[in-house]
């Protein structure tokens, strides 16, 4: 019998808050699995969540590399890929080993020295393709261990100039060869059950609307407003990362 040991009540739960983050990533690149973490870890341990959250993020991102295929700048996608996903490949293997305060600590300096600079200094992060393959290197590291890379991969695609359509679509082919190849990492360690499946399924199906979702906000975004949405995404997960790692330490 499926799910039988998770209530009614919290699979829809976990379906509206899948559509809600999954059109929150459609629309700004980033986002899905931050919101969706804390959720699933109501029920099930850091590393099970994370691992579930991956085969439903790389159906979403297949969606949207569809959907948004002819926005797709190839160039900065494969220059960060190239060195990202043997990072996350390796880390894949090491999920669960690594303490979630590191990993925590890392994305959180990351995105404190971008909005720092931006806000506080008025100096943009600025990267060349070059850029973009060093950026790589802790985007496949962070994306391995935690299951996302959106926080650094934003960073990095702002920072070459891409906004609205363009980083939507960029971000989600990054994203969509990062889940690839973290996956056999993710099932070497026998977390993925039977039900972690049914649920992993259930998050897909239910992120697929927030595809068409995110479209019709897009077609209203300009791009000012497009990096301002971001850098106020970036600094809420930053901020509620922030409080989780203190918690943890106090």
């Amino acid at each position: 019998m499926l799910l039988t040991t998770i209530s009614t009540d919290w699979l829809l739960l976990i379906c509206l808050v899948t559509l809600l983050s999954f059109t929150i990533a459609a629309t700004l690149g980033i986002g899905g699995p931050l919101i969706l973490l804390p959720i699933l870890m109501m029920k099930f341990s850091p590393a099970e969540s994370v691992v579930m959250i991956v085969p439903a993020m790389f159906v979403n991102n297949l969606v949207r590399v569809k959907y948004y295929y002819k926005y797709i700048k190839f160039r900065p996608a494969i220059l960060m890929i190239s060195t990202a996903i043997p990072m996350a490949a390796g880390a894949a293997f090491l999920t669960g080993y690594v303490h979630p305060a590191v990993l925590k600590g890392l994305i959180i300096a990351m995105i404190a020295y971008v909005l720092i600079s931006r806000y506080v200094f008025s100096v943009r992060l600025e990267l060349k393709e070059r850029g973009l393959v060093w950026w790589g290197v802790p985007t496949g590291l962070i994306s391995g261990l935690s299951g996302t890379a959106g926080p650094p991969m934003a960073i990095a695609m702002r920072g070459y100039g891409l906004v609205l359509e363009r980083f939507v679509a960029t971000t989600a082919l990054v994203q969509a060869a990062l889940q690839l190849v973290r996956l056999p990492g993710y099932l070497s360690t026998g977390i993925l059950t039977t039900e972690h499946w049914q649920i992993a399924i259930l998050m897909a199906l239910s992120g697929i609307p927030a595809v068409f979702i995110s479209k019709r906000i897009l077609k209203h975004l300009k791009p000012v407003s497009f990096r301002l949405a971001l850098d106020v995404l970036l600094g809420t997960i930053g901020i509620v990362m922030l409080i989780n790692l203190a918690k943890s330490i106090f």
